[in-house]
């Protein structure tokens, strides 16, 4: 518990900061200049794809302003949480184990099938249980708080392994947060040659990802996969475009289901779905008050996690990296509720170790007294 404190005392977050500004970097500036490249006439921009590079360069200042400010200010938590018995988070990682490897079974089994991607995508979709978020949750925190290395190794090996089978990103992206987080806590400096050693690792992911997806199909193009996985990057910001143009055309607010609103609306044009940027949420909803609502989102996230920290502590900024893709790429609403319902979560569970602690201290005080 001592230890706990200390490492409270002297958060850096220095590789939190490094990775979250580094993905926004290449979700909001890098496809800028890659639209350069190709043509604003490029098949997945709107006609207006040249009017709203600023929105996203926007963001990503808004956002990075946001990130510094949160993380370099953050507060000591104020609320004592008792400690967790070992066994109790040993029981919830390798729970969480298991259900991985199961994962990686029907993975294998649906390769060996020659499933497609989407097929892929569809059929860990329906292996993974209802409120699987919070489990996984719960064994990224038990990793953080048992703090021993060779469970970080196993869950990152884990995790890897169902993406490169499923071709997904999610359980490698919470992988590479934990991964991030868990050096800050361990209180790793952050030198350059590291710096470099994790854009190297991220690139060589990257670029084996690609190679293997390349290889998935039988009649496949590697050039054209070799696009379709880079091209991640502009489809988000190709979505700030129709936005543009959804706005214009003063269709409907819709602040929870966006992203389906805004894909039937282009889908005519583009012939495939498209990740949701939060800069086209914000802008195809509130068109000439874009700088005023993501304002006011940033600063309503920020008292969120603030006041989060004085109950859960740096597990609230835990809480914003581990649902961090779904702000970048699902939608703003999503990665709010998300937020909101796991923070809630944990303030739960840390009251009701509170409690349970009481009870304990209240049954050794008689036990002492009749003694």
């Amino acid at each position: 518990m001592i230890l706990e404190e200390m490492v409270q005392k002297n958060y850096s977050l220095s590789y939190s900061k490094l990775i979250l500004i580094g993905l926004a970097f290449l979700y909001f500036i890098v496809p800028s200049f890659i639209e350069d490249i190709v043509g604003a006439d490029f098949y997945i921009y709107s006609k207006f794809q040249n009017l709203v590079s600023r929105y996203s360069i926007s963001f990503f200042f808004m956002l990075v302003v946001f990130l510094w400010l949160l993380l370099s200010v953050f507060p000591e938590r104020k609320f004592k949480v008792p400690p967790v018995s070992s066994k109790v988070l040993k029981v919830i990682f390798f729970l969480n184990c298991l259900y991985q490897l199961f994962l990686i079974s029907q993975g294998v089994l649906a390769r060996l099938s020659g499933f497609s991607r989407n097929e892929l995508l569809d059929r860990i979709g329906s292996l993974l249980i209802p409120g699987y978020g919070y489990i996984l949750l719960l064994a990224c925190i038990s990793i953080l708080k048992l703090r021993r290395r060779k469970f970080l190794v196993i869950f990152f090996c884990l995790s890897f392994t169902i993406d490169i089978l499923y071709q997904g990103k999610i359980f490698a992206t919470v992988s590479l947060m934990l991964l991030m987080f868990y050096l800050d806590i361990s209180q790793i400096k952050l030198t350059t040659k590291r710096i470099v050693i994790l854009i190297i690792f991220g690139f060589t992911f990257l670029i084996s990802v690609i190679l293997l997806r390349s290889t998935n199909e039988v009649n496949s193009d590697t050039l054209l996969d070799i696009y379709t996985s880079f091209s991640e990057f502009m489809g988000v910001q190709a979505t700030v475009g129709w936005g543009y143009e959804y706005s214009l055309n003063q269709k409907p607010i819709d602040l929870f289901k966006f992203d389906t609103t805004l894909q039937d609306y282009y889908f005519s044009s583009v012939g495939h779905g498209l990740a949701l940027s939060p800069a086209s949420y914000f802008l195809g909803n509130f068109g000439g008050n874009y700088y005023l609502i993501v304002s006011i989102y940033f600063v309503l996230l920020f008292i969120l996690y603030v006041l989060a920290a004085r109950l859960i502590g740096h597990y609230s900024i835990f809480i914003l990296m581990f649902n961090y893709i779904h702000l970048i790429r699902h939608g703003p609403s999503i990665f709010l509720f998300n937020s909101i319902f796991q923070i809630i979560f944990l303030i739960l569970i840390t009251l009701f170790l509170k409690l349970v602690n009481e009870e304990k201290y209240k049954l050794f005080n008689q036990e002492d007294k009749i003694l």
